[in-house]
């Protein structure tokens, strides 16, 4: 993935972040240098005999009623602004892109387009950046033991138009892919990056790195963060900034290594979840807690062996599966491990029973006893539901 719209990685260690990648990539504290406006010398030289005193309060009076009218005018101004600039609004959606593909490939490449078929140097920023997407299917489409994911999330607004777009490379081992969101405000014609929604947020790339470690530690997920990266966001359609949607390094303490997973960061509350493809294609919001409060919560509704669950959460995990039924479209998973368990029939007692019956595979068509799956699953009153799975 290129780094146009990127916010540098950062390296955790001890909870102190390292490897701030430059003042724009890290959300740049650059007001902390800037002067501080000095003190009127009227305030220095006020004169105190009584008519002077007397003038003084006539001048802060006038002071007043003029800061009250430019206050006033500064008001009407940005409204005519905002409607002007709506006025002015580029008629633009988002299209996917059509590609020929084969075998187990699948390329959703995003365009921004306008109904008259113009378009804008901003449009053109934004197209040029998902076009380099193309590359990865380029890079594999004559080789029939690789294939590629690039999937499209569009949400559109009356004013911002977003699509967060997930790319991988199949077979993989330890990590989700890369991710990247592309916005475009319609009323003034601008794209919005990374860096900006990081103003919106009020907050630095270090600063966010630093919080999301907190969050991280706060919603009780397994192991330790190693790095942090911002890839997408979520706005909005006023513009607020709902989530930050995170890559991060996870070391679980295991054989198996640290692997790269997709989170979701809410800057409003501070918390941390797991980030399904459930949430992206939706626009729901993130539940704090992620896949481990999912498992949880799975786990206190559904017993050895049961179909049932109460808890309505949907949650991206994986795990090795202990046994598979291809005729029922089940599969008995031991989560959290990424290779054979040690002691299987201790696995076997705190594993949860999924079905996958309308799930889309991803990978090798039959599942078998001793694989190791990553999925997104809901769980729902008629039980844990797969609805992505992934070899």
């Amino acid at each position: 993935m290129t780094g146009w719209n990127r916010v540098g990685r950062r390296i955790i260690a001890a909870a102190l972040i390292t490897g701030c990648m430059g003042l724009a990539a890290c959300g740049g504290a650059a007001g902390n240098g800037s002067d501080k406006r000095s003190q009127t010398q009227a305030e220095d030289s006020t004169a105190y005999t009584e008519e002077g005193q007397t003038a003084e309060q006539a001048q802060e009076s006038a002071a007043t009623q003029n800061e009250e009218g430019q206050s006033g005018e500064a008001l009407a101004g940005a409204a005519s602004q905002e409607q002007g600039e709506a006025l002015n609004a580029v008629d633009a959606e988002i299209e996917i892109k059509s590609v020929q593909t084969s075998g187990d490939n699948v390329v959703e490449i995003p365009l921004f387009v306008t109904p008259s078929g113009e378009s804008t140097k901003s449009l053109d920023e934004l197209n040029k950046e998902a076009e380099k997407l193309q590359k990865l299917y380029d890079d594999v489409k004559d080789d029939e033991t690789q294939w590629v994911e690039i999937r499209s999330y569009i949400t559109e607004g009356e004013r911002y138009l977003q699509v967060t777009v997930t790319s991988n490379t199949f077979p993989t081992y330890g990590t989700e892919g890369d991710l990247i969101t592309l916005a475009y405000d319609k009323n003034t014609d601008t794209a919005v990056t990374n860096q900006e929604v990081l103003k919106r947020a009020g907050l630095t790339g270090d600063e966010l790195s630093t919080y999301t470690n907190q969050a991280f530690g706060r919603a009780g997920m397994t192991g330790k963060l190693e790095e942090t990266e911002m890839q997408g966001f979520r706005l909005s359609d006023d513009g607020a900034v709902e989530l930050i949607y995170m890559k991060l390094r996870v070391d679980e303490g295991t054989d198996s290594g640290a692997w790269d997973g997709f989170f979701a960061y809410d800057p409003q509350e501070q918390t941390l979840s797991k980030l399904s493809f459930g949430m992206l294609e939706n626009g729901g919001s993130a539940s704090a807690g992620g896949s481990e409060a999912a498992g949880g919560q799975a786990e206190a509704a559904v017993e050895y062996g049961a179909t049932t669950a109460d808890a309505a959460v949907t949650a991206t995990t994986y795990g090795y599966v202990i046994e598979a039924d291809t005729a029922a479209r089940t599969i008995m998973v031991a989560q959290g491990y990424k290779e054979r368990p040690t002691d299987l029939e201790e696995a076997r007692r705190s594993a949860l029973l999924f079905e996958y019956g309308e799930a889309q595979v991803h990978g090798t068509p039959e599942i078998q006893e001793g694989m190791v799956v990553y999925f997104t699953y809901q769980a729902e009153e008629g039980g844990l539901m797969v609805t992505d799975l992934f070899f």
